[in-house]
């Protein structure tokens, strides 16, 4: 599949102004990140930090490489109401991520959404983790297939799927493959590897039922 719009794009420099904007675009409320960086910190930073800051993010663009330091996510384990508080599973995970690493990673997030979308990759079919769409639109898409065959006497059948844990069962080599497969900057794909290779998570409380885990 060869893809219409230049993906250079996709790993061009940034600026000072591109990740001001998105630092100010930071919440205050979150909680701190595992190495105690607030927001507000990085809000508050004079613009020779900010230019240092840009400078790093670029190179690590230009090497391909996503540091592991900001791969670590801080996990704060929530029980869920009448589970059994000795299995894992009964346990929602809140992870803390790095905050130097949420800003080029929404950074890339956002160049890609914008170059799959302007190409046309993502299937029309597809509803979820999209701007300007949400679930009600396959609901009103059943409905009027729904109410079109009934005028026409023919039966609507529909299928259902809810995949346990989804998100946590997508296959990283997969994904990089399907990326691969779409011939988009190579450079990039190499980059989105760096980002998905050796992430872990710790507890913040040792008492939980969670010990360092890597994906």
């Amino acid at each position: 599949m060869h893809v219409n719009q230049d993906d250079d794009d996709l790993t061009d420099i940034m600026s000072v102004q591109e990740v001001e904007s998105y630092i100010k675009n930071l919440k205050n409320s979150k909680a701190s990140d595992p190495k105690q960086i607030k927001a507000i910190l990085l809000k508050n930073l004079p613009q020779t930090a900010l230019q240092a800051l840009t400078t790093i993010f670029n190179n690590c663009f230009n090497a391909s490489y996503f540091p592991t330091s900001w791969e670590q996510a801080s996990t704060i384990m929530i029980p869920k109401p009448g589970k059994d508080l000795h299995s894992p599973l009964s346990y929602r995970p809140i992870s803390l991520l790095n905050i130097m690493g949420k800003i080029p990673e929404k950074i890339l997030t956002n160049r890609l959404k914008t170059f799959l979308e302007t190409n046309n990759i993502i299937p029309q079919q597809q509803f979820g983790f999209r701007s300007q769409r949400s679930t009600m639109n396959p609901i009103l898409e059943l409905y009027t297939d729904a109410s079109r065959f009934a005028n026409l006497k023919e039966c609507t059948i529909a299928v259902f799927l809810d995949i346990e844990r989804a998100f946590d069962k997508v296959s990283h080599d997969g994904l990089i493959y399907q990326v691969i497969k779409r011939q988009i900057n190579p450079k990039f794909i190499m980059l989105l590897d760096s980002f998905l290779h050796n992430r872990c998570c710790q507890s913040q409380n040792p008492q939980d039922p969670l010990t360092t885990r890597q994906h």
